[in-house]
């Protein structure tokens, strides 16, 4: 009977963890294709528009056409 019982609660505990990480690795599946598909649609902005790159490359990584000067102001 103690056997039957360790068994028992044995299975039980190891359904629940594996329902948890089932649940937990789901979540995350839905936040990388979240992501995913963020990505994918800058991709696309990024390949149906030279300005779109351009504007990117200039915001993000700080880039200057020639001959612009960059003009910086301190509060």
């Amino acid at each position: 009977m103690v056997i039957f019982t360790f068994l028992i609660f044995f299975t039980v505990s190891i359904y629940l963890f594996l329902s948890w990480l089932v649940k937990k690795e789901k979540t995350e599946l839905e936040r990388l294709k979240y992501e995913n598909q963020k990505i994918r649609s800058e991709i696309k902005k990024f390949q149906s528009s030279q300005e779109a790159y351009e504007e990117y490359i200039r915001t993000r990584l700080g880039y200057i056409k020639d001959g612009e000067k960059i003009i910086i102001y301190i509060r």
